[in-house]
Formats: structure tokens, C-alpha cells, sequence
């Protein structure tokens, strides 16, 4: 019994399927136009840590 409970919850819970409806998919705006692209591999501290001195 224990088996098949465990074995229901894991299919019910790491399901594969992805429901577009979900709020985390759209509730975020979207961006109008993109950010400056930076460097980051040469800039790697700087974009981390912050401007170096």
C-alpha cells in the first residue's frame, strides 16, 4: 500500500506537462526593448561584484 501511494504522488507531482496558464508564465511584464549586452565573459567580477576600483 505504501508503494502505491508513493508511486501516485510521484506521478502527480513530477509531471512533465507544463500548463501555459499558470500564473509564474505570464504574470510577469515583458520587456519593450533589450538592455545594453555587456561582456560578460572579459567583465566577470565587474558585473558580479560590482564597478572595480
Amino acid at each position: 500500500m505504501q508503494e502505491w501511494v508513493r508511486q501516485a504522488a510521484s506521478e502527480k507531482l513530477l509531471s512533465d506537462e507544463v500548463d501555459l496558464s499558470d500564473p509564474i508564465f505570464s504574470a510577469f511584464p515583458r520587456v519593450a526593448r533589450q538592455g545594453p549586452k555587456i561582456d560578460v565573459l572579459t567583465r566577470h567580477d565587474e558585473c558580479f561584484y560590482g564597478p572595480l576600483k
